[in-house]
């Protein structure tokens, strides 16, 4: 069964950054498999490496932003109650179970939260409908009929979203999955922390992601107000004591 985030953590406002406009786009297309190889310039990757770069993304009043020790959304201070719903991407790739994504935004408007954290990642085959099931390929589908059907949902209901890359446990991959595409014997997770070719893997894909064009929005994710922060990993921890 897979742990339920106890709290959000280490989330990256890489939305309220941005990347700067001009990189590249992800391809898209909605069977098959994309190749994400290559992808990921260097103008990117110093952003990923927390690196300085200059980002031409104004500050959108429909984007939440933050203001000193503050979050501000259209110039007034943005306080939320939210919910932690890590399993939509799984139930929007499932056409039986779709609608019940619809539906957790619904009850979420009706409730009054404003904001849903949930996972962008499934890696490996080792649970239903990856979204990255071999390194470096992304399933075109669970893009288009999962995670952009997640997004456009949000964006429908006026739900902000925390969209989570990875997970310290080996639920739906994670990094434990990062590390045993790197070593045919399997590794530790402490890997994850200090082999900067596994890290370079994990950056490729949190571009791809950042990068993509929502199929149904017309909106490159990382320019989607929609979207509040980037949560770098689920609960990471460190494994060594």
């Amino acid at each position: 069964m897979a742990r339920m985030a106890r709290r959000v953590t280490t989330c990256a406002l890489l939305a309220i950054l941005g990347l700067a406009h001009g990189q590249r786009q992800l391809q898209q297309a909605t069977s098959g498999t994309i190749n994400i190889a290559g992808i990921n310039d260097d103008l990117g990757r110093s952003y990923l490496s927390g690196q300085q770069a200059t980002s031409s993304v104004s500050t959108n009043t429909s984007f939440v932003v933050r203001n000193g020790s503050e979050l501000q959304l259209s110039d007034r201070v943005f306080k939320f109650t939210g919910a932690n719903c890590y399993y939509l991407l799984q139930k929007a790739s499932d056409n039986s179970t779709r609608s019940l994504v619809t539906d957790a935004f619904q009850e979420a408007q009706t409730l009054g939260l404003t904001v849903i954290r949930t996972w962008a990642f499934n890696d490996g085959t080792n649970d239903s409908f990856p979204l990255q099931p071999q390194a470096g390929q992304l399933d075109a589908s669970v893009l288009s009929d999962g995670l952009d059907f997640i997004v456009s949902q949000a964006r429908a209901y006026g739900i902000k979203l925390i969209l989570t890359l990875t997970n310290y446990y080996p639920d739906y991959g994670g990094m434990q999955q990062y590390v045993s595409w790197a070593n045919s014997t399997g590794g530790v997770v402490q890997q994850f922390y200090t082999d900067t070719s596994i890290q370079a893997r994990y950056k490729d894909y949190a571009t791809a992601i950042i990068l993509r064009k929502n199929s149904l929005t017309g909106l490159v994710y990382r320019d989607d107000p929609t979207i509040l922060a980037w949560d770098i990993a689920n609960e990471p921890s460190k494994p060594w004591g």
